[in-house]
């Protein structure tokens, strides 16, 4: 046994005589990696009192919208009412051009937006005065905090800002929205220390293609940290955010107290809803194509 493995107790031996150091070493390493995703996925998730975390707080500014014929404003939400929930589902049948009531599929959806593990950017008509009601909801986008193999069902990779839905009415298309909220989406994961953003696309939706890469930065992600691949017709893309270690290091230390589990699995919001399984971007009813804004 080598003296590296030897000096490791709390690490696995090896009878390898010339790989038992590295064999340690990695080990630790990856256990000390997957902590530090953990610590990085729960600030992200929760705040300093173990509550839902507002990650809007810190991009203020992005949540008005106001140029191209537009007055919207954007609202973070986290486990939304029913009538809002319902709103959403209406808009996302407006995409698909479908007038006939389908109450399976919409309960289905229902179900799904209502998973815990979804945060939610709901896009709503400026009011007219603060004496009004909210804004008439006119889009909405989910996503969740998660890890990059989620996608084919592997806890792999690095943390994620995973985008499921992302739906906009016609009427608020092709005025820039859509970029400014993917704008918004990677100041958020660079403020949250979170290390790419994903999106699941069509191959046939050109539209929301050619606003990710062309105007983005985004890139097709060949999922090499992970076995698994997408399902045929479906294509990822990312981009990697960049992040100061100094940063990410404040930012887990300032969550320590917050308790963690001590099986070192990746810790995700889907912990708290017993593997609920959330719609991509591109689920729900057949042929559906992403909005292009």
């Amino acid at each position: 046994m080598s003296k590296a493995s030897a000096g490791n107790r709390g690490a696995k031996k090896t009878k390898s005589k010339g790989g038992g150091g590295a064999t340690v070493t990695r080990q630790k390493k990856m256990q000390t990696s997957q902590q530090d995703h953990i610590m990085t996925l729960r600030a992200a998730i929760y705040d300093t009192n173990g509550k839902d975390k507002d990650v809007t707080k810190n991009v203020i500014p992005f949540l008005k919208y106001n140029r191209n014929e537009l007055d919207l404003e954007i609202e973070f939400a986290v486990k939304p009412s029913s009538k809002t929930r319902a709103k959403c589902i209406a808009i996302e049948k407006e995409h698909y051009g479908e007038e006939e009531e389908d109450e399976e599929w919409e309960q289905e959806r229902d179900e799904d937006l209502r998973a815990p593990a979804n945060r939610f950017l709901i896009f709503r008509e400026k009011r007219k005065s603060e004496d009004d009601g909210l804004g008439d909801i006119v889009g909405f986008l989910s996503f969740r905090f998660s890890i990059q193999g989620e996608l084919v069902d592997e806890m792999v990779g690095k943390p994620t800002l995973v985008v499921f839905d992302f739906f906009l009415r016609e009427s608020i298309q092709r005025k820039g929205l859509g970029r400014h909220v993917i704008n918004m989406l990677q100041l958020i994961a660079k403020k949250e220390n979170i290390s790419f953003i994903q999106f699941a696309v069509p191959e046939d939706c050109e539209g929301i293609k050619k606003l990710l890469t062309e105007k983005c930065g985004f890139i097709i992600d060949t999922m090499d940290y992970c076995k698994g691949s997408m399902e045929e017709g479906m294509e990822v893309y990312t981009k990697e955010i960049g992040i100061k270690a100094s940063s990410a290091v404040s930012k887990q230390k300032s969550v320590a107290s917050v308790p963690i589990d001590k099986s070192n699995k990746p810790i995700t919001t889907s912990d708290t809803t017993k593997d609920v399984k959330q719609p991509m971007i591109t689920e729900g009813k057949e042929n559906q194509k992403t909005p292009v804004a």
